[in-house]
Formats: C-alpha cells, sequence, structure tokens
C-alpha cells in the first residue's frame, strides 16, 4: 500500500491542509480524504471538500 499525501481545500472558506493518507492508488487516496475531511482539521462535516492536488510520498 502506498502512502499519497492530498491536498485538500474546503471550498466555503479556502481553507487549505495536507493530509496524509494511505491507500493502494490516487483514486483511493482522494476518496479516503474527502471521506476523512470533515473530522481531519476541520469542524463541521456539512460544508464541501475538493481535491487540490495529489502526490505520491516519498
Amino acid at each position: 500500500m502506498k502512502t499519497y499525501h492530498v491536498f485538500v481545500t474546503r471550498i466555503s472558506y479556502s481553507r487549505h491542509v495536507v493530509m496524509e493518507i494511505r491507500a493502494d492508488n490516487e483514486e483511493a487516496a482522494r476518496k479516503l480524504a474527502l471521506d476523512y475531511a470533515g473530522d481531519y482539521e476541520y469542524s463541521e462535516k456539512e460544508a464541501e471538500y475538493e481535491i487540490q492536488e495529489v502526490e505520491e510520498a516519498k
């Protein structure tokens, strides 16, 4: 399983964080990042989130 850095932006306030996600591929990393976003740095689950960039961690 690979590790990905997924750059997530909270659309409502354009808050930007980098999440370190372990996944089998980039698509799975994107999905997991969006699933985790509400519990990671953000205070509400009802906000919308957008993936800005994904890069494989080295």
